[in-house]
């Protein structure tokens, strides 16, 4: 998937649909990166803005933006979320082996979100670490628990 100029890539397991843009209902009060929710088949499903997740600026949805809708084990429950991206660009194969590891830079940085770097037709691309880009505090708020009447 590409965001901006850069290449980013997901677990192919975990992703369930890709869809083409849609309309989202917004959500008052929602965490920046919350775009709001979206019905697929039935369900309703929130979805998250990944330029905003990962500290970029908004832009807006062209022909090209795609909404990757993944399950997410997360401890003992399932979470389905869709994340809104640029673009998709390919289904492809990192050999394991091939694989490096974030970059030590020397000083602390927020890399977490990185579980691997790989290369594909010259060009980088950052594998994210799910369970921390979506394992974080500020994501709980996708999945409230159901309201007491």
């Amino acid at each position: 998937m590409g965001i901006g100029e850069e290449r980013f890539a997901v677990e192919v397991g975990i992703v369930r649909e890709i869809l083409d843009s849609r309309p989202i209902a917004r959500l008052p009060n929602a965490p920046p990166f919350l775009c709001g929710v979206i019905d697929v088949r039935g369900c309703t499903v929130p979805v998250v803005d990944l330029r905003i997740k990962l500290g970029l600026a908004a832009v807006p949805a062209t022909d090209d933006t795609r909404i990757l809708v993944v399950d997410l084990p997360m401890g003992n429950r399932n979470l389905v979320i869709g994340m809104q991206v640029d673009r998709v660009i390919e289904v492809a194969d990192f050999a394991t082996e091939s694989l490096e590891t974030a970059p030590d830079i020397g000083v602390p940085w927020k890399s977490e979100y990185i579980q691997a770097i790989g290369r594909l037709h010259g060009n980088f691309v950052v594998i994210f670490d799910m369970q921390h880009l979506f394992g974080s505090g500020d994501m709980a708020s996708l999945h409230p628990l159901p309201a007491q009447v």
